[in-house]
């Protein structure tokens, strides 16, 4: 139901992105799509985002029930907080599934070198759509020693498998002969502004406020029911809960990267964490709990779709 309500909004309510720098490895690819097929290229995107994370959660067992309110919850989280074009923070949350998906198959191996490069690999096609997550690259690489034994082998195994994709993209721009576009894509990276929230406007408070809510309840409630889950499954969830923490910081920090740090990072994590709580517990605060979660998912619903609506009236 919550899939078929935002595809409804996502096709009757057009909400616009802001236009990609011009020069970026983003702004070359939208180049090459004609403007009809941007909405419907990123509700393509959307849904392999929602697969991405179907698979990651059936692969490591992350909910030890048969649920999938976590894939609507996400579709219906991503239709009302973000653009209903192409964007890059899709690509950005699609890598970050990848990433997760790679990274939780490292837990308690020996020598997990192939799972650490080809996880940390798609954590750098995502920079290359969004320099500035290269910030996350030092707590991923601390938080490895959640997984397995940290050696030099797995730690230059992360960087190499960083630091590819770069290598990928200097080669492209040196064919090409245009290295501007090697620059204006890893110099985004260090582009810091002044903190300045006014380009947040109402309804993405409003939503960021409720995905917070949502995920702060269910955090806690997880913390203390955790014993319930095996020990790698707590760690897996830990992680998200540590990653989704992570990107609102840096939200908060950088207000400008609205799109991708909670359409790309917070979102999707917390509908993982939510799609987790809802369907293990089974008591009176479980059942209160989505309820209140309902009502509030119809209201930010109707209010995004009133806000609209009214707007290009």
């Amino acid at each position: 139901m919550c899939v078929v309500a935002a595809s409804a909004y996502w096709w009757l309510v057009p909400v616009e992105a802001s236009a990609p720098e011009s020069g970026s490895l983003w702004g070359r690819l939208l180049a090459f799509l004609p403007a009809g097929v941007c909405a419907a290229a990123g509700y393509v995107l959307s849904a392999l985002g929602i697969i991405l994370l179907a698979v990651l959660t059936v692969s490591h067992a992350l909910i030890r029930v048969q649920s999938t309110f976590y894939m609507g919850l996400y579709a219906l989280l991503s239709a009302c907080l973000l653009p209903h074009v192409v964007q890059a923070g899709q690509v950005w949350a699609c890598c970050l599934a990848l990433m997760f998906l790679s990274l939780f198959h490292t837990y308690q191996r020996v020598e997990p070198v192939d799972d650490v490069f080809r996880g940390f690999f798609f954590y750098g096609v995502g920079v290359l759509f969004f320099p500035q997550g290269v910030w996350l690259l030092p707590f991923l690489l601390g938080m490895q020693a959640w997984f397995h034994n940290v050696t030099l082998r797995t730690f230059f195994a992360a960087l190499l498998g960083a630091c590819l994709p770069a290598w990928f993209l200097l080669a492209y721009a040196y064919g090409l002969d245009d290295m501007e576009l090697l620059r204006r894509t890893l110099g985004r990276a260090v582009d810091f502004k002044a903190i300045d929230y006014a380009g947040v406007g109402p309804t993405r408070w409003v939503g960021l406020g409720v995905v917070v809510a949502l995920t702060l309840w269910c955090c806690v409630c997880y913390a203390g029911r955790s014993y319930q889950d095996k020990i790698r499954t707590r760690l897996f969830l830990y992680y998200v809960m540590t990653v989704e923490a992570i990107c609102l910081l840096f939200f908060f920090l950088q207000p400008q990267h609205y799109d991708m740090l909670v359409g790309g990072g917070v979102v999707p994590c917390s509908s993982l964490l939510a799609g987790q709580y809802f369907a293990v517990n089974r008591d009176r605060r479980a059942f209160v709990a989505s309820v209140v979660t309902l009502v509030l998912l119809a209201a930010l619903y109707a209010f995004n779709l009133w806000i609209r609506l009214f707007s290009f009236s």
